[in-house]
């Protein structure tokens, strides 16, 4: 046991020193606006399964019936002023419903999708760093709501972008790579006066 721990830790140490070379090309590689994209596609991924539960879980019975939802909208409003008000209710929180649990989710995934848009909006954004996000954040939706479109792919490559997340950030890192910097503007050619 203790020889395998060792040996892991050898391993892991050249893994450690390869990043630490590869570090100055990833902050060039992975932007404010390429970590941002991937923050909201994150917590857009996770919306999505938080929404799912509201309904009432993937295959119920009752999936999407109104009294889950309104369930999940009440209970979450009382979970955020109880939690204000009674720091003391692990135990209770332990027998939630799964729709309620969905509501009290969504709220949270939403934060970090706000979080994502803050790391976004931190910087001047420019014309490439707009359309980074437009295609990543684009991309990595698309695959979650229409996963259908990538039955052209083999199983191993629909499986690795089945994942917003996956499609979304490897989007967002080409973006950053093929896109150039700056969009030059055409000459604007000199007009002949009219010296008459």
């Amino acid at each position: 046991m203790l020889a395998t721990i060792f040996g892991v830790c050898a391993v892991a140490s050249f893994i450690e020193i390869g990043i630490a070379y590869a570090l100055p090309w990833l902050r060039r590689v992975i932007t404010p606006v390429v970590s941002g994209s991937v923050v909201v596609l994150i917590g857009m991924s996770l919306i999505l399964v938080s929404i799912r539960d509201i309904g009432g879980g993937a295959g119920s019975a009752d999936f999407g019936n109104g009294t889950n939802v309104a369930l999940a909208a009440f209970v979450v409003a009382v979970i955020l002023v109880s939690l204000g008000l009674f720091p003391i209710l692990g135990a209770v929180l332990q027998q939630i419903p799964r729709p309620v649990l969905g509501g009290s989710t969504f709220v949270m995934f939403s934060l970090i999708v706000v979080s994502g848009i803050r790391i976004i909006g931190s910087n001047h954004l420019t014309k490439k760093d707009t359309i980074t996000v437009a295609l990543s954040v684009g991309m990595g939706l698309g695959v979650q709501l229409l996963p259908d479109v990538l039955n052209i792919l083999p199983p191993l490559w629909k499986q690795i972008f089945g994942s917003g997340i996956t499609t979304g950030g490897l989007t967002a890192i080409l973006c950053g790579l093929l896109l150039p910097e700056h969009v030059r503007k055409p000459a604007l050619q000199a007009q002949p006066s009219e010296a008459s």
